[in-house]
Formats: C-alpha cells, structure tokens, sequence
C-alpha cells in the first residue's frame, strides 16, 4: 500500500521515497515506491508529471492501493528522489476546486445535480442534470461562484467514517463504501472526493463559463479557473484589439462594425455570384453557337475554377441537351466535366474514369455524364486532349 503524501499536503513538490517494485513493459518501467507525491490519474482529474531520480514521469495509476509510476528508464538504487511538475499540479487544484463551487452552485440554485466531471488540458467540462440553462442563469451561477473565491473560504479535505458520514450534508453519494473522502468549502458544499484541491477558495482565481451545450439531456459547461481564466482573457484580449485596429472602431462600437461589414461583404459576394452567373450563361450561349460539326463543346479555360465548370455545364445542357460537351477549368484546383446523351454506345464514366486514372487523377460518373480532377495543369490539359479525341471525330 503506497502512502499517498498528496492527500496530506497537495503543495508538497519534493520527496524522498523506497523503491518497491519495478516491472519492465513495452511503455517503460512501472515503479512503486513506499510513499508517492503524484497524483494517478482517476475521478475525472489527470494523473501529475514530474521525474524521479531526474528520469521522465510519464504516466501515474492506482491499482488495489498501490500508485504505479510509468518511468521512461531504468532507476538504479533503493532511494529516490522525487519531484513534481508544480504548475500542472497547480493547474489541476484550480480547475478542480472551480468545478466543486460550481457544482454547489448549480445544485442548491437550480436544483441541477452534476452527474459527468472531466479535466482536460485545455477547459473543464462540468455535466449538470439540466436540460438547459439561459443566459441570464449561466450569469447568475457565474456571479455566485465567483463571490464564493473572492470571500477566500476555507477548503478542508478530509476523510470520513460511517458516524460522520450520516451528520454531513453531502451533495452525491459517494462512489466508495471505506476510505471516504470528503473535500468541504467551508460548511457551503460537501462532496466525496479523490482529487486534489486548493485549501483556500481565493487561490482558484476567476471562474469563467465559455459555453454551454445540451448532452443526453443534460447540459454541459465549459469552464476554465485561475490561469487558464487569465490566459483565455489574454488571448481574447489580443483578439479584440486585433479586431479595432482591423476595423478602426472603438470596443463598445466593435460588434456592431464587423456586423457591417460582414452584411456589405455577402451583398457584394451576392452580386458577384449573380454578375459570374450572368456571365457564365452568356459563354454558355456562345459556345452552343460555335460547337463544332453543331455537335460538339470542347472548351479549356485558364480563369474558371471547378465551380464555374458545374455552373457552365449545368447552362449549355439547359439550353441545349443533345449537345456533347468536354469543359476544363484550371485555376485553383483543375477540373474536368463531360456530358454526352446523344451517343448510347458511350458509358461516359467509364470513358473519364479510364483516362484520368492513367494520370493520377480521380474522377466517375454515370452513362451520360462524369466528374473529375487532377492535380496539375499539365496533366489537365493531356487529359482534355485525350478526351477530345474520343469526342471529335
């Protein structure tokens, strides 16, 4: 049984321990040790890194009371010196104790019970038995939570028997029948627990709800705590000043300038489209006027995009569907379409997907008609030709 010093004291970095056991496996070398500083991975919060005897922690986990420790090397020697990777350790007490004040939150002013906890690397997910809350609610839980870190209460963890157990107003059954855990803010919120957490609220910083989203009936939270809160208003900060720079408009008038010019940007991205379809008719229009043996369309175009061919095609079959048309576009990614209903002896995906497999190019379609790229223009071109001569006889 590995004595767990973090349950102790969660801020000690530094300690010295017995090797137990080590197992060779193909991750690196599983170690036990008499007393351990690192946190395993379990109840919806990582595992700590750092290094024993200078080598590479990579991995904690408990398995029947003992903390195994996945080493990158080998650790010579009966003692060891062991150090724990602070700011990680840090980071996990600060989001884990925000969750637990949110969780009290929730659950004394909705009513809504957490029923799914998981700590990433980036925000913290907090499930609540809700199928969901406004925005004027999230408001009002983040106003709450927050006036409990700033009143700096105290965060007693401690463990519980089964006399104890009964007079304590937890907020979930345990998950555990011995060796209980409890992790108390200061006669608010009791739950069981195997984490580690600050000792006082102040230390967890701001709480920061990013957003929400419904999950099998329920609601969950993405939240970020202390640092993570800090880094994320930097970052939004940079993003914002970045925006009024871009768009020469003071902050309080900033949304309502992007939503300008995003409005004017898909007028003028409609008008384009309208003055490209315009355009593409009358080439459509022209090239039925100038098909060869009044039959054939083959046209190669260095300025149309594989859009514009889909378009093109769509046109001269419209206005004329007994013609045979071969349509490339080269600029941005080469495209080809073909199109033939006049001629029953032809299957014409079969035809383009032949051709274009010679070059690396991919591509099908049905009888009368077929689709495709290639991935360069001199390709593109050696196919059109290929094609042509199948068509133009």
């Amino acid at each position: 049984m590995t004595e767990k010093l973090y349950y102790q004291n969660p801020y000690q970095t530094r300690a010295t321990a017995i090797v137990n056991n080590i197992i060779k496996s193909k991750e690196g070398y599983w170690v036990t040790l008499d007393k351990t500083i690192f946190y395993p991975e379990g109840g919806g919060q990582p595992f700590d890194l750092g290094t024993v005897n200078g080598i590479e922690l990579k991995k904690v986990v408990e398995k029947d009371g003992d903390v195994w420790h996945l080493l990158a090397d080998y650790i010579t020697g009966d003692e060891v010196e062991c150090q724990l990777n602070w700011p990680r350790r840090f980071d996990h007490m600060q989001q884990h104790g925000g969750q637990h004040i949110i969780s009290g939150v929730a659950d004394k002013t909705f009513q809504a019970a957490t029923v799914g906890f998981h700590l990433s690397e980036h925000y913290t997910t907090v499930d609540l038995a809700v199928p969901q809350l406004s925005s004027l609610q999230i408001e009002q839980l983040e106003t709450e939570v927050n006036s409990i870190v700033f009143a700096n209460k105290n965060i007693h963890s401690y463990f519980a028997d089964a006399h104890q157990l009964i007079n304590l107003p937890l907020r979930k059954k345990p998950s555990v029948d011995q060796n209980i855990r409890i992790v108390e803010i200061d006669k608010y919120d009791y739950s069981p627990c195997c984490g580690t957490h600050p000792q006082l609220t102040g230390e967890i910083g701001l709480v920061k709800v990013l957003k929400t989203e419904k999950i099998r009936g329920n609601t969950r939270l993405y939240i970020v705590c202390g640092y993570r809160a800090l880094n994320k208003f930097t970052q939004d900060h940079y993003l914002i000043n970045s925006l009024i720079d871009l768009t020469s408009a003071n902050e309080s008038r900033l949304l309502e300038a992007i939503k300008r010019t995003y409005h004017n940007e898909k007028l003028k991205h409609k008008e384009i489209n309208s003055l490209t379809e315009q355009l593409l008719n009358y080439k459509a229009l022209e090239l039925i006027r100038l098909k060869k043996d009044n039959r054939v369309i083959n046209y190669i175009d260095d300025n149309l995009t594989g859009n514009d061919i889909k378009k093109l095609l769509s046109l001269i079959v419209k206005h004329s569907p007994e013609t045979i048309v071969l349509l490339a576009g080269l600029k941005d990614s080469p495209k080809l379409a073909v199109y033939n209903s006049s001629d029953p002896d032809l299957h014409i995906g079969d035809i383009f997907k032949n051709i274009v497999s010679r070059y690396g190019g991919k591509g099908g379609g049905n009888k009368i008609s077929a689709q495709g790229s290639c991935s360069n223009v001199k390709d593109t071109t050696k196919i059109f030709n290929d094609l042509s001569q199948i068509f133009i006889k």
